[in-house]
């Protein structure tokens, strides 16, 4: 038994890390042949990643007019985050002390907000990001009970701070406040987000 489990946890971390690792490159190829435009600037040439938002590498246009050149980097990348994530709420619960009705609840609700994630590059944008942070959040807080139950404290802060950015960049996103920094914001999110689901891969897999 012992030695498939081993190779499981193997076979996880190496979907993770290749996932995450995908999904950056694929995002930095994206950025260098995004042809220009922001709503900062919509005259302005190339990905600039202070102004810049994700999801403008996903449009059939950047915001210049252009014809997106960047489009298949960003689609790729998203399909591989939301896989490589889908991966991640469907293996992590079993690592944590949780009922097995939450574990089932994670996953689900995991899984949901990675369709929703793939979809926003569709014309119901804004229902898609509303759809992906609601079922996301579901999963980050039954997951915060399970990191603190199992006394895994630095994964719950970790965790709380990444869920803390996502509301932040959602609410940001929908009420304008604050709108000039939300593209920065955004990057902040994802540097943090992305080291802690290889850094909590990692741990879990090799404790657990």
């Amino acid at each position: 038994m012992k030695p498939n489990l081993e190779k499981h946890n193997y076979l996880f971390l190496s979907i993770t890390w290749i996932g995450l690792l995908c999904f950056v490159l694929f995002f930095i190829l994206g950025a260098e042949y995004y042809p220009g435009g922001s709503n900062v600037n919509p005259k302005s040439v190339g990905f600039n990643w202070l102004t810049n938002y994700w999801s403008e590498l996903l449009g059939n246009h950047a915001k210049n007019g252009q014809l997106n050149t960047a489009r298949p980097f960003g689609i790729t990348g998203a399909i591989s985050l939301a896989l490589t994530l889908s991966v991640f709420w469907i293996f992590i619960p079993s690592k944590l002390n949780l009922v097995d009705g939450y574990k089932r609840i994670i996953q689900s609700a995991g899984l949901l907000a990675m369709i929703c994630s793939v979809l926003i590059f569709g014309q119901a944008h804004d229902v898609f990001i509303t759809l992906s942070v609601m079922f996301g959040s579901i999963a980050f807080i039954l997951l915060l009970i399970g990191l603190w139950n199992s006394n895994y404290h630095f994964l719950f802060w970790w965790c709380l701070l990444c869920l803390a950015l996502i509301l932040l960049n959602t609410v940001i996103y929908l009420t304008n406040w604050k709108i000039n920094s939300l593209a920065a914001l955004q990057k902040i999110t994802f540097v943090i987000g992305i080291a802690w689901t290889a850094f909590t891969a990692s741990f879990l897999s090799i404790r657990r």
